[in-house]
């Protein structure tokens, strides 16, 4: 329906933005964005185990403690393996944009590989300035 093509907007504004760390996004365009990075990620998970795409171990991988996902699965799909690889960029963009938004340096995304991420998660819920700031105007939400 409407709901989803709208939602779906702001993954796509996302993606093209992949190169984008300047300028602001509005809390609606990061945790739209999230919310089908999500989505996607599950159902390329679902597909590589319905294919039996399983067969990457990345506790074998060298720094496989690094790696979050490593936590949660032994193996994983050639697709799932890729997802994330694809999607950083973006991801890191979008983040930064965020957290213009609430006047904060773009470089904060940082701390989504230590313990720090969740300043970075409080900082992301954060409200955006109401008007122009060291980043930018204030995002129009298009509808």
């Amino acid at each position: 329906g409407w709901w989803v093509d709208f939602v779906m907007k702001w993954f796509i504004k996302g993606i093209k933005n992949y190169t984008l760390f300047k300028g602001r996004a509005s809390r609606t365009e990061f945790w739209n964005f999230i919310l089908y990075w999500v989505i996607f990620y599950v159902i390329i998970i679902s597909i590589d185990r319905a294919l039996g795409f399983n067969f990457i171990n990345l506790r074998a991988l060298p720094f496989s403690e690094y790696i979050p996902l490593a936590s949660l699965y032994e193996e994983v799909g050639l697709l799932t393996f890729m997802y994330r690889p694809l999607t950083l960029l973006p991801s890191l963009a979008v983040i930064s944009r965020r957290l213009h938004d609430t006047n904060r340096s773009g470089w904060w995304c940082l701390t989504c590989v230590t313990p720090l991420v969740i300043i970075l998660i409080i900082f992301l819920c954060k409200k955006s300035d109401e008007n122009e700031n060291n980043f930018g105007p204030k995002p129009i939400i298009w509808w």
